[in-house]
This record gives structure tokens, C-alpha cells and sequence, in this order.
């Protein structure tokens, strides 16, 4: 049973998870000035940064998708509330009908639309890999954060949101109180093992729903106030925005998406076909298991990760050496190796004979190859191993000509 609170998103965690599995290998050191990257096999696709062939237009909806990437980096990842919620999924709301779910879409759009909701993102986590899916006895932690004008609508919208989940079942269910925020609404049903909640905090609402073993309230609560104690110092370090801010948001301030390779057309920003969000951020997307990717991530001090289609991703380290220990780890978990790309330095690539994931991507994702160039680390995909060898091409020679 899919969970039925959950907004429209698209994984891109299938990309990670590669990493977490790894690949062939080609020995091989870089040696970026020796080498005319105009000479490597690129096939069809450009060698230069994105900047160069398209120019990115401010519109209301692309600023919303680069808020909803900026409030991703201040939502709490799953282990940072309980170890055991390894596993994530994640996905932006620019618009209040982004739910899976024809019942919880109509009662929730029109609050949202009464009290003027900006943006939202939300985080789900769960102790098992198929994060939207309940299982037997397992655990489950979804965070909503939603932006709206001022704190009046906000608080407004919270009890509206409160109000309309509560009326679903309003014959079972039964008002919660929670004894460490008393501002937060709360409920559930008893005999259920749920519990949902949603509180005002200045100009964002948060909305909570947990999911325990058993349906013990203690539980519960317990869980949902370890929720608000992680999330809400989280949302009050993060400045609301208006309208105006919103439209004026930089577009890719620190020059990840001009470097990372895309096969198509670039269509501006848009969680999570085109986005570069924080290292933290990114966790939340990841099925792959948070905790050891924190650790990877940390270890080779990476703080940017951007994504291209679902076909690419592209790491930032802290320096050159960062960036080769993290490719190098990932080579050393070598399970199915092919030919890497001729000619670039130290690139290795792997073909992928099992499904990683349910994403409906992976046929996509058969060959998948890794780059790297100065502080970058490069991943591409594809169904074909030419067509993948051509795109790390290409990928290592973007970086190579940006500056």
C-alpha cells in the first residue's frame, strides 16, 4: 500500500545508489593540461558549459523551484531524527494540487489556496529502501514545509490543514495533544499506528505525519515531538520570502548546472530534473542509505550536488583530492565492469544488471560511467554503453572548459 500523504516527485536516487554499489575501472591518472579535450569522443553532445548555449530567463515558476531547493537544505534528513530512517525520498510543491492522492488533494488544495501557499518540499523517510510504501511494523516520517505570505495565513492555513485532514475520518478520528509544543495540532486514530500534525512557525507550516511499529500513542507522540525538536530550529534559521525575493532568486550561483552534462535541451530549474541543492539536501532524495552516505559526502568534504535529467549528477568536493578519494572509493566497489570512455583520465564505468530501484528511469540507467576533473566528480547514465562512454566524454571535457 503506497502511503497516501505523499506529493508528486520523481527519485533521482538511483544515480547515488550506483555509487554506493560501483563499477569497473580503468587505472590511469588525470592530467588535465596535457590533454585536448577536443579530441575525445563526445558523439553528438557539446563540450561546453551550458552558459554557452542557453540562457536562463527569471520567471515566477523557476524561482519557486530554486526556493523549494533552498528550503530542501533546511529539512531535517531521517537519520538526524532516528538512525533506523536510512532511506529517503523527497520532492517540491509549487503548486497546492501536487499531492499522489485524489482524497488528500481535495482537502487540502483549497486551504492552500485560501491562505496563498508559496512553495513547499517535503521529506519522507522510512527504516526500509521502498520509502512509499507501508510495510508490516515499520517506521515512517514524512515533513512538509510550506511557505506562505505573512504568519497570519500561515497560522490560518495550519488550522485549515488540521481541520480538513481531521474531517477525512471524522467519525474515528481524535484530537492529540503534544505535551512539548502545545501550539501544534495534532490527531489520530486509535487502533492505527499514524499520527498526523502540523504547526505555524512564523510564515511556514509545518505538516508531519508518522508512522510507528505498533499503534501505541506514546509512540506516537513521542516520535512526532522528536520531529519538531529536529525540524523547527531547522525552519527558524531560514528567512521567508516574499514574492519579489522569490522572482529574483540567483539562478545557479556556484556554477554547477552551466558544468553538468545534459543530453537534451536545458529547460531551467525543476526539482529534481534540473537542481543543485546542498549535500544535506540531496540525503533527503536518497534510497541508497543516508548514513553512509553522509559519511562518503563528508569524508571528501562534498557540499553541492546538482542533477541533469535524471541522467546525470555532479558532485563538488572540497578540493582535487576530495574529489579523487570519493571516485576512488567508489571504484574500489567494482561489481560489473565495462570499457570506460577512451582516452579520459581515469574514468571507469559499469553496467548495472539488476534493478537498483523501482524508479521507472532504470532501463535508462543500464551503463553508467564516473568522471572526475579538479574539485568535480561526474556521473552519467544511459541505456547504451557508447552513448554513456560519449556523455562521460563530454561531461569531463565541460569541466575541463569551465571556469
Amino acid at each position: 500500500m503506497k502511503s497516501p500523504r505523499r506529493i508528486t516527485f520523481a527519485a533521482v536516487a538511483a544515480v547515488v545508489a550506483f555509487l554506493a554499489t560501483g563499477c569497473g575501472t580503468v587505472s590511469g591518472t588525470p592530467a588535465a593540461g596535457e590533454l585536448d579535450v577536443r579530441k575525445l569522443d563526445a558523439g553528438k553532445y557539446s563540450m561546453e558549459p551550458n552558459d554557452v548555449r542557453f540562457k536562463y530567463q527569471p520567471t515566477m515558476e523557476y524561482g519557486q523551484q530554486l526556493a523549494i531547493m533552498r528550503l530542501a537544505d533546511s529539512v531535517a534528513n531521517g537519520i538526524d531524527i532516528d538512525p533506523k530512517l536510512d532511506y529517503g525520498s523527497a520532492g517540491g510543491m509549487d503548486k497546492p494540487g501536487d499531492f499522489t492522492t485524489s482524497v488528500v488533494r481535495a482537502s487540502f488544495e483549497p486551504v492552500m489556496n485560501q491562505y496563498g501557499m508559496l512553495y513547499g518540499f517535503q521529506g519522507a523517510s522510512a527504516d526500509h529502501p521502498d520509502v512509499d510504501t507501508v510495510q508490516k511494523g515499520d517506521k515512517y516520517v514524512s515533513i512538509l514545509a510550506l511557505q506562505f505570505p505573512d504568519s497570519t495565513t500561515a497560522e490560518a492555513a495550519a488550522k485549515g490543514l488540521e481541520e480538513a485532514d481531521f474531517n477525512i475520518a471524522r467519525d474515528q478520528n481524535q484530537p492529540v495533544q503534544l505535551a512539548k509544543y502545545p501550539t501544534a495540532l495534532a490527531h489520530w486514530r486509535p487502533g492505527i499506528r499514524t499520527l498526523g500534525s502540523r504547526i505555524a512557525r512564523g510564515s511556514y507550516v509545518l505538516d508531519i505525519f508518522v508512522r510507528t511499529p505498533n499503534p501505541e500513542l506514546t509512540d506516537l507522540t513521542a516520535l512526532a515531538e522528536r520531529v519538531y525538536d529536529v525540524q523547527l530550529p531547522l525552519l527558524d534559521a531560514l528567512k521567508p520570502l516574499s514574492k519579489r525575493e522569490i522572482l529574483r532568486l540567483p539562478y545557479d550561483p556556484d556554477g554547477m548546472l552551466r558544468r553538468t552534462f545534459t543530453p537534451k535541451t536545458l529547460y531551467g530549474p525543476q526539482i529534481p530534473i534540473s537542481m543543485v541543492v546542498s549535500s544535506h539536501a540531496y540525503l533527503n532524495f536518497s534510497n541508497a542509505g543516508a548514513k553512509s552516505q553522509k559519511s562518503d559526502f563528508e569524508a571528501s568534504g562534498i557540499d553541492l550536488v546538482s542533477t541533469m535529467e535524471r541522467a546525470t549528477f555532479l558532485m563538488r568536493a572540497r578540493d582535487s583530492a576530495g574529489a579523487k578519494s570519493f571516485a576512488d572509493k567508489s571504484r574500489g566497489k567494482v561489481t560489473q565492469p565495462v570499457d570506460p570512455p577512451p582516452n579520459v583520465p581515469d574514468a571507469f564505468c559499469n553496467e548495472k544488471t539488476t534493478a537498483a530501484s523501482t524508479d521507472s528511469t532504470a532501463s535508462d540507467q543500464r551503463f553508467r560511467c564516473v568522471v572526475h576533473y579538479g574539485r568535480y566528480i561526474g556521473v552519467v547514465t544511459s541505456a547504451q554503453l557508447t552513448d554513456a562512454q560519449q556523455r562521460a566524454a563530454a561531461q569531463y571535457a565541460m569541466l575541463a572548459n569551465s571556469w
